[in-house]
């Protein structure tokens, strides 16, 4: 069990460090949702975000709040992450805005399971959100799986 968390580590720090590209257009702010991006393994959307007493709303002139969504087309699991990045203006930099570890992930780990981050928060300056599914399909010796999903207004 511990190999496969420094497995997961690994990947993330691979991600971190990687994942870069310049973008260029208008802020993030969708008109209409849900956003929905779709592949052979997984169904991402994002969303309205979720109307929920115990969290800080954050500034709406600064901030837009969006939920994010991940669904399981696939089939079974060993493990599951997502991580989820906007841009950083002036740089290549990408600024983390929510992650799901395995704890938060166990509905995905089997065909049409989901997981849901209900408040992520995204300042209006922001280009682009960047969703990453990492995931292992859970046999012995396996390599990791990574997609990532583009949102652009």
């Amino acid at each position: 069990m511990n190999s496969r968390k420094s497995w997961l580590l690994g990947v993330i720090v691979f991600v971190l460090l990687f994942n870069v590209s310049a973008t260029q257009g208008q802020a993030v702010t969708f008109k209409e949702l849900p956003q929905v991006k779709e592949s052979d393994q997984w169904i991402v959307s994002l969303n309205v975000a979720t109307n929920d007493s115990r969290i800080q709303k954050p500034n709406p002139k600064l901030f837009d709040t969006y939920e994010l969504k991940v669904e399981n087309k696939l089939g079974d699991m060993g493990a599951v992450m997502v991580r989820a990045y906007r841009d950083e203006p002036d740089t290549d930099v990408r600024y983390g805005l929510a992650i799901m570890d395995e704890r938060q992930t166990k509905g995905l780990l089997t065909l049409g399971g989901a997981a849901t981050y209900s408040a992520m928060s995204v300042t209006k300056k922001a280009k682009q959100i960047e969703v990453d599914v990492l995931w292992t399909t859970g046999v012995e010796g396996d390599r990791p799986y990574k997609e990532t999903f583009i949102f652009k207004q």
